[in-house]
């Protein structure tokens, strides 16, 4: 569709959407924690802790030492860690590493296990700290080998879980200080803070909200009147986040959740594409968030005449032609539509913008792929850390409502027009099977060849053929996996 990627559909009810793509863990609105996925294995370590420390103080009472060994505790932990660190290998790097690179992650952490259990008396204060202090060793030991790899995006997965277990870990803190920077400090060092009330204010007017006021063109009204102006598309809230710029003439008080989904989609593409791109946005991208169907109307009639028609039909596109991601958010299905549309469409911003020929020109067949990228972000960037089936089970179980899914050749040659025509609520959930079929399976070679053709299509290079020649396959000899996928997607891992 030339410079338009046409996103989120409307023609899907928001409420079903909103059931079907949630992902399991917390969502925009709940504040309610995910559970510890470490718990039960702290739990079963500490049991097994129990026993070596009753065996040692048997000892010690036997020979009379008064200093406590961890001789016998180090040999407890090392087999334990093991066990469980290949496990995590699995999980996390597989879908990121070769073999050999695995390999050599593998034998780093081996020289390292050597020194565990020689660790002088006194240095643990207790299990938890043993725990917490082996698996951020284990953690810096992969974000090393993902850098020497140049795998931001396994550095980015690999940081993230060395905080979640070891919150002090150096080596982790310095990664995501470079891969996530903290953009607050340019504001808050121009003298301004961030208020729901009104976004970014001079810190001296903060007085001024507490009075009831609101800054409206050069002065401050009463907040009431200023709420009613803003509700206007032409007097809409704009306000700075990282480097995007959010426009809306939803409340004030909505701009920080659409914000904190902006980062959420930044996290996802850090964890998730950067490896392949480079995600270098060259200036500000604006997120125009419209709170009435007749304001959005109306900018794609004014801005985007080409696509005017097709434009009614979604409820959300981004556009290289005023560099922008559009999504209508009206205020009675905000919370249903939000936490999809706005990182749907942010994810075609930040592959778009980022890449030197800067979107999708001439490429028709195969549009699926660059929304099935998108869908992805869209419940992946705030489900809980791993992969697999688990995470697209929701989507996939979409199909059968559908009708019964279409081969995985057919689905390669969807076309723009089909994205926006009356097949739509068909294909986008097809788009999100699909996204889980390359993305979440382990294959390392399907996400890899499924990334360098998504590259492929931003920089203008893509054609069929591309994407089965990194295969090496046909799309017909992998209907066979394609069907297996589906399968477990709908029932389990």
């Amino acid at each position: 569709m030339g410079s338009v990627r046409l996103g989120w559909p409307s023609l899907v009810p928001a409420a079903l959407l909103a059931t079907l793509l949630a992902p399991p863990g917390p969502v925009l609105g709940q504040d309610a924690p995910a559970p510890d996925p470490d718990a039960a294995l702290l739990s079963g370590f500490e049991e097994k802790l129990g026993r070596v420390r009753a065996w040692e103080a048997q000892r010690q009472a036997v020979v009379g030492e008064e200093r406590r060994s961890l001789i016998g505790l180090g040999r407890v932990a090392r087999r334990q860690f093991s066990r469980l660190w290949e496990g995590e290998l699995e999980r996390f790097a597989s879908p990121f590493l070769d073999p050999g690179a695995l390999a050599q992650v593998r034998r780093a952490v081996a020289v390292a296990d050597d020194t565990f259990g020689k660790v002088p008396a006194g240095t643990w204060t207790s299990v938890s700290e043993a725990w917490r202090r082996e698996w951020g060793l284990r953690w810096a030991t992969l974000i090393t080998a993902a850098r020497e790899s140049s795998r931001r995006d396994l550095e980015a997965v690999a940081a993230r879980e060395a905080l979640r277990r070891d919150p002090e870990n150096e080596i982790a803190r310095m990664t995501r200080s470079r891969l996530f920077p903290d953009w607050r400090r340019e504001h808050e060092s121009r003298g301004l803070v961030y208020d729901d009330r009104a976004g970014w204010v001079p810190r001296g007017d903060t007085g001024r909200l507490d009075a009831g006021l609101l800054p409206f063109l050069d002065g401050w009204h009463p907040a009431e009147k200023v709420e009613e102006r803003r509700r206007l598309w032409q007097n809409a809230w704009e306000v700075p986040w990282s480097f995007w710029r959010i426009r809306t003439n939803l409340p004030a008080r909505d701009i920080r959740p659409i914000g904190q989904l902006l980062d959420m989609t930044w996290g996802w593409a850090m964890e998730n594409v950067s490896g392949h791109f480079s995600l270098d946005v060259r200036g500000e991208v604006r997120v125009l968030v419209f709170a009435k169907r007749e304001d959005y109307d109306e900018h794609a009639r004014v801005w985007h005449r080409t696509y005017e028609k097709s434009l009614k039909k979604v409820g959300g596109f981004f556009s290289l032609e005023d560099r922008a991601a559009h999504a209508l958010c009206e205020e009675g299905a905000r919370d249903d539509r939000m936490p999809h549309v706005i990182p749907h469409e942010a994810a075609h911003a930040l592959l778009a913008v980022s890449e030197p020929h800067g979107g999708r020109s001439g490429v028709d067949a195969g549009a699926l792929l660059a929304e099935a990228i998108a869908i992805h972000a869209e419940f992946c960037g705030t489900a809980p850390p791993g992969f697999g089936a688990r995470r697209l089970r929701a989507a996939a179980g979409w199909l059968p409502r559908v009708q019964k899914p279409r081969s995985l050749a057919a689905l390669l040659a969807v076309r723009n027009a089909d994205l926006y025509g009356s097949s739509a609520s068909e294909f986008y959930p097809q788009g999100a099977a699909l996204a889980g079929f390359f993305m979440e399976s382990g294959d390392l070679r399907r996400r890899e060849a499924f990334l360098e053709s998504l590259l492929a299509m931003y920089r203008g290079t893509w054609q069929p053929r591309l994407l089965p020649k990194l295969l090496g396959r046909s799309p017909e000899e992998m209907e066979g996996d394609w069907s297996a996928w589906l399968a477990a997607a709908n029932g389990g891992d």
